[in-house]
This record gives C-alpha cells, sequence and structure tokens, in this order.
C-alpha cells in the first residue's frame, strides 16, 4: 500500500480543499485530513529530511 499524500491536496468528504493544509505539528508537517469527529481529527503527515521522508498517522484530540 502506498500513500498519495501531496501538499495541499487535502479535500474533505465533499471535495473541498482544506485551506489550512499543509500545517506544521511539532516535528510532522500534516498534509491531508483523514477524518474528523467527536473530539478529535486524524490526519496523514510527513517527518523527516527531505528524500528520507516518512509518512505517519496523527491523531489531534
Amino acid at each position: 500500500m502506498q500513500a498519495t499524500a501531496e501538499p495541499g491536496g487535502d479535500t474533505g468528504p465533499l471535495g473541498r480543499q482544506d485551506p489550512s493544509l499543509p500545517q506544521v505539528f511539532g516535528r510532522y508537517l500534516l498534509v491531508q485530513r483523514l477524518s474528523r469527529g467527536g473530539m478529535g481529527e486524524i490526519f496523514i503527515a510527513k517527518h523527516g529530511l527531505t528524500g528520507f521522508e516518512k509518512l505517519a498517522v496523527i491523531k489531534k484530540v
């Protein structure tokens, strides 16, 4: 499985882009919102040096 997240490519359930992304959160760059509801949001994030970036999933509560 390979993620295809691109900065600024976050679209919500209605296909609208999220103008707040990409967004820095600590040492991570949030690039796409996966879900939100209740008290939290889940994002795909990048972290690491350019060329050696890793994808992570971040949950903000």
